[in-house]
């Protein structure tokens, strides 16, 4: 049974790509190269990036707008008398919006809101990977330090197996204790099983969440488990002030209300000049010459109720805008309450499961010793045994759970980095 331990650790061992020649990563290395990988991020900077784009073509009404032409016209006559003539015509033209009450501007000031807007979506998606990273990394960390206590636990059970043999062979046991001592060791090396395969999912969820395709690294056994000593107004205050979600939300209204400016600039007119240069002739060098110079007013008298119904349309985005700011900011405070609370039951969790684990060791030993010296029975050790590794489990969730929930209370009060 020893040999089926090795086989075991020696597959852990594979699976975690501790043999020589796997790179060890940081949690601030995991998140680094998820950042530089992950679809979400470069999704969102391609956006961010078309919403640059998008603030030049707009910025660009503000400009003169010259075009040049060019045209050729030939022409034949057939009755009463063939003839033919060719003409040619070459022109510039220059236009410039002069003033139109503030649309174009509006319309360069929602563009720019825009990319203001997608600059908080990137964030927001920064945020949301380094968070997701972090539960990932925690969580491998936490099914190897489980398998860890099973792989103690079954080695015990070889241990106390053995010795049961013994007795019964010398006749100090019944063969009850035998039996029990080999259910136990068939329990733990399921447990062992079931830990091993936890293990192999947990890090291909880490992987995922780092955007890479294989599991040849490993990673350092580090946990947070300090105090977060901010108070809740404290966190609550912070999320509204720093959350990508509200400051997006915001962003919506301010665009909502230029978006209601620029529809009801619509019912106003629109001023503009335009001149041109324009030769023509029949044959080179074109020697008529023309220009045209003057000033444009265009006056929206009636446009079939749509300019209306715009202004209507963008009053009611805004009021949705409005909303959904609220909306946003009830979830968010529900959202760091909860986070918060639950952080403070995780980091309560450590001290009990902490002395419930040095009681259960001190129980184990007590339980051994007894059957050693033939007092104790397996039934006894057995549950021993069980409750010393519920004990570790329990510690070990308890810390890398609190570690996850700290994660979580950071990134619900707008509070979680890493250092680059």
């Amino acid at each position: 049974m020893k040999r089926l331990i090795l086989i075991f650790i020696l597959g852990y061992l594979c699976s975690s790509s501790v043999i020589t020649g796997a790179e060890t990563y940081t949690l601030n290395k995991c998140i680094e190269i998820a950042l530089e990988s992950h679809p979400d991020i470069k999704v969102s900077k391609a956006n961010l990036k078309n919403a640059n784009y998008n603030i030049i073509k707009t910025v660009s009404s503000f400009y003169p707008q010259l075009s040049a032409s060019g045209s050729y016209r030939y022409s034949q006559n057939i009755q009463p008398f063939e003839s033919s003539s060719s003409n040619y015509s070459a022109g510039v033209s220059l236009s410039q919006n002069l003033y139109d009450f503030g649309r174009t501007g509006g319309r360069v000031r929602a563009a720019g809101e825009n990319k203001n807007y997608n600059e908080l979506v990137l964030k927001e998606k920064v945020q949301g990977i380094i968070l997701n990273v972090t539960q990932r990394y925690y969580e491998y960390l936490k099914a190897k330090r489980i398998l860890e206590a099973d792989s103690e636990s079954l080695r015990q059970s070889e241990e106390h197996l053995t010795q049961a043999q013994d007795f019964f062979k010398s006749g100090i046991r019944p063969r009850i204790e035998v039996t029990k001592a080999e259910v136990q060791k068939a329990n733990d090396k399921l447990a062992l099983i079931n830990a091993l395969n936890s293990l192999k999912i947990a890090k291909l969820r880490l992987a995922n969440s780092m955007g890479m395709d294989h599991m040849d690294f490993e990673v350092e056994d580090a946990v947070d488990t300090q105090a977060f000593d901010i108070s809740l107004r404290d966190c609550i205050q912070q999320a509204f002030k720093s959350r990508p979600e509200i400051l997006e939300m915001e962003s919506k209204v301010k665009s909502a209300q230029l978006n209601l400016a620029i529809a009801r600039s619509s019912f106003l007119p629109a001023i503009s000049a335009s001149g041109s240069w324009n030769y023509s002739g029949s044959e080179f060098p074109l020697e008529n010459s023309s220009w045209s110079a003057g000033v444009n007013i265009s006056i929206p008298l009636f446009t079939g109720f749509s300019t209306l119904s715009e202004v209507k349309t963008a009053r009611e985005n805004l009021e949705i805008a409005i909303e959904q700011k609220k909306n946003c900011e009830l979830s968010i405070r529900l959202e760091v309450e909860q986070a918060y609370l639950t952080a403070q039951e995780k980091r309560e969790s450590i001290e009990v499961a902490a002395s419930g684990l040095k009681n259960a060791t001190e129980n184990f030993m007590l339980a051994h010793g007894r059957y050693m010296a033939g007092v104790g029975s397996m039934i006894e050790l057995t549950d021993a045994q069980v409750s010393l590794t519920r004990a570790k489990v329990n510690y070990i969730n308890s810390m890398y759970d609190y570690a996850i929930s700290l994660a979580n209370l950071k990134k619900a009060a707008g509070m979680l980095n890493y250092n680059q």
